[in-house]
């Protein structure tokens, strides 16, 4: 199975623009036993009265039905939820370089990067709908932040649809040679499911070039950020505290029924 679009999107758009950008990344049933209690005979008591008969009532069973699940999906464009500026932190001056590092993702192309049968057993496993997919260079050399923060947002068709999108589909799963899942805590994201995961690899200089990658799923769509550059200039948490402030768009996103 070919990498997931993040990757195949980078190198397309990215190829010419840096080496290292071509590295890109595309996570009790508890068993009980009644004790059986022991039965000790007593005689009944003589008496010149009839006994009286107590019925003892037999406890009805009450089904309580299953809570109906919460289906309701995002029927706005992909594009309304893409990463913007104002969304990354102002002192490192990310900027977009042209208007290349900026641009849909259509089905078609899924189609065309990753060959007529492999492409078509994604979109008709995942019901994708479309994507966008931007990318920002940091424009300043004085603080610590990654050199390129990248997001790529996809619709699916239906909430089963962006989870097998997310579990089957991501680049640990696809490459996992050179992906590996980030064991964090992911809970604060505000995701209904999330994953991270890195890559790293060695330049020719013997530096190493990284990506975080976070994958998060909120009801039928699925939010990629991603932040990139040398080791020292890449934190985990910085990733981290992007990929939320970009989800809220889609968690204050208006629900319908599907």
């Amino acid at each position: 199975m070919k990498k997931e679009k993040f990757f195949l999107l980078i190198i397309i758009v990215f190829a010419s623009a840096c080496s290292n950008s071509e590295s890109l990344i595309q996570t009790a049933i508890a068993e009980t036993e009644a004790a059986k209690p022991t039965f000790t005979f007593t005689p009944a008591a003589t008496s010149t009265l009839p006994p009286t008969n107590t019925a003892t009532a037999v406890p009805t069973s009450t089904n309580t039905p299953s809570p109906t699940p919460d289906l309701r999906i995002i029927e706005i464009e992909s594009n309304k939820f893409l990463m913007d500026e104002d969304d990354l932190p102002s002192n490192a001056k990310y900027y977009i370089p042209t208007s290349r590092w900026m641009s849909p993702h259509h089905n078609s192309e899924i189609i065309s990067g990753w060959g007529q049968e492999e492409g078509l057993e994604y979109l008709e496993k995942t019901q994708r709908i479309d994507g966008w997919f931007v990318q920002y260079l940091r424009g300043t050399e004085t603080v610590r932040a990654p050199k390129y923060m990248y997001h790529n947002i996809i619709q699916y068709g239906t909430i089963e649809g962006a989870e097998i999108s997310l579990f089957e589909f991501n680049s640990v799963e696809t490459n996992p040679d050179e992906n590996k899942y980030v064991d964090r805590d992911l809970s604060q994201i505000g995701c209904d499911n999330c994953i991270a995961y890195l890559n790293k690899e060695m330049d020719s200089s013997g530096k190493y070039f990284v990506w975080y990658s976070i994958k998060a799923q909120y009801r039928n769509y699925v939010s990629i950020v991603a932040g990139g550059g040398f080791e020292d200039e890449v934190e985990y948490d910085y990733v981290e505290n992007i990929a939320k402030v970009v989800l809220e768009k889609l968690k204050r996103a208006e629900l319908v029924e599907p």
